[in-house]
């Protein structure tokens, strides 16, 4: 009875897991760090990209599915250590970019809606770029400090 209940669990933690907005129907089609990708998150992203890169529909799918797995191991390592990005922030670089383009958020949500993408798609792509871009600076931000002297230490060796 307990072997039984084992998927059944699983499914619903799946469900849980996955965005609301995603269709019931929605396919997973990979899963990274127990985040479900599915076949609606893929299609959206790859309108994304045929929509601001002007791809062809295979190319972006492809690029669009690497993307996402690239995207939840950005998340995940700077969940790991620390690195926590709010949705004012997101809502931030989202209204950034409707600025650059002469637009309002409301105006950009609209284009992208017109084009098949929902705005969450556009948003949960910034969230990953905003993650990585802090994690790489408070990774990489520590000065180097090195004396002349061992500089000329190295020089002489060569």
């Amino acid at each position: 009875m307990r072997l039984r209940l084992v998927p059944v669990l699983v499914g619903l933690a799946l469900l849980l897991a996955a965005p609301l907005s995603v269709p019931a129907n929605a396919a997973i089609r990979v899963i990274v760090n127990d985040v479900p990708i599915t076949d609606y998150d893929i299609t959206q992203r790859a309108r994304l990209i045929t929509l601001t890169q002007r791809k062809s529909a295979s190319v972006a799918k492809r690029q669009a599915q690497q993307e996402l797995i690239d995207d939840q191991l950005k998340l995940a390592e700077a969940e790991r250590v620390g690195v926590e990005i709010s949705q004012s922030e997101v809502d931030n670089a989202y209204s950034g970019i409707a600025r650059n383009v002469k637009m309002s958020p409301s105006q950009l949500s609209k284009a992208l809606r017109s084009g098949g993408v929902q705005p969450d798609t556009l948003k949960a792509r910034l969230k990953a770029q905003l993650a990585w871009s802090r994690l790489v600076r408070a990774r990489f931000s520590g000065g180097i400090d090195v004396d002349e002297s061992d500089i000329i230490a190295a020089l002489k060796k060569t």
